[in-house]
């Protein structure tokens, strides 16, 4: 039979696991998908040519060589 003492040991037990997991989700998630938050500054940005030309994201297109 189990008594009080031993399902409130049971329960701490479960939310100790339980605590963990989500803190090792906390560390492991931005390593494994490290572009989810991406700084509102690099949103938006203005690329100069070495011709001295300004164009937006919408207007490059790079090309893996």
């Amino acid at each position: 039979m189990f008594t009080t003492e031993k399902i409130a040991a049971q329960r701490k037990r479960n939310w100790a696991w339980i605590w963990l997991g989500y803190t090792g989700f906390l560390f492991i998630q931005p390593i494994l998908d490290p572009s989810r938050e991406v700084d509102p500054r690099y949103l938006n940005y203005i690329v100069t040519t070495t011709a001295g030309r300004a164009a937006t994201a919408g207007s490059v297109t790079l090309k893996h060589r």
